[in-house]
């Protein structure tokens, strides 16, 4: 069944990113941010109170499906192929649309860029796969309740992995990821009571010298030396 489900739990999310286009996409930097906190919040309440449907705060188990290390398995071949999607995406007509929207969105409106199209179907494009993920997800734990399902600590750490490893690069998350993912565990393990203050402070530090994350850095630095060379 469960092939059934995951593109299932893709389409859900990608019903649900049609919403937050029409109300959020107009929003822009840390506003757009704000809105779709507030949106995790509100389909965290809804689940909480519609026990109905999602057994409230009790949660819902659910049988076992895969052995533990069928889901490394997966998750890579999720990563690969949206590796590639990513690469054909930034190479391609639409992903120059998205550059110049991301490099300045009011000059790209005016040159007759459609900035609230292309954006909604990056959205869509993001809420599915997410949505497929989240699937995988809860058939790791067996277990799903609104407080997993919308924590802030997965998202956090997506969030920042994508920013230290670089944004607009193909492979930046996933160097984002190698680099941030072992220095949390470690940090949770030597400093548990401060070790998300020890993570804030680092990404600050990244934002003010690194704002285009680790690899266009280190770009500039093989560049330089190049050309010293």
């Amino acid at each position: 069944y469960e092939y059934f489900i995951l593109p299932i739990c893709g389409v859900m999310g990608a019903l649900t990113a049609i919403l937050l286009a029409f109300i959020a996409l107009r929003l822009r930097g840390s506003y757009f941010t704000i809105c779709s906190i507030a949106f995790a919040e509100i389909f965290k309440i809804l689940a909480l109170n519609l026990e109905w449907l999602t057994n409230g705060g009790a949660g819902i188990l659910l049988p076992p499906v895969y052995k533990l290390y069928d889901f490394y398995y997966q998750m890579l071949v999720m990563t690969i192929t949206l590796t590639i999607l990513a690469y054909l995406i930034k190479r391609s007509s639409f992903g120059y649309a998205l550059f110049a929207i991301k490099d300045d969105e009011d000059a790209a409106r005016s040159v007759g860029i459609n900035t609230f199209f292309y954006k909604t179907v990056v959205l869509l494009i993001t809420a599915f796969f997410l949505g497929i993920i989240g699937g995988f997800y809860a058939e790791f734990l067996t277990y799903i309740d609104p407080y997993v399902a919308f924590a802030d600590i997965p998202l956090l750490v997506a969030i920042l992995s994508t920013i230290m490893g670089g944004l607009g690069e193909v492979f930046g998350p996933i160097y984002g990821a190698l680099i941030y993912v072992p220095l949390m565990e470690c940090l949770w393990i030597s400093f548990p009571y401060v070790y998300l203050i020890i993570l804030g402070c680092s990404l600050v530090l990244i934002i003010r010298f690194m704002p285009e994350g680790i690899l266009p850095y280190i770009a500039k630095i093989r560049f330089r030396l190049a050309l010293g060379g």
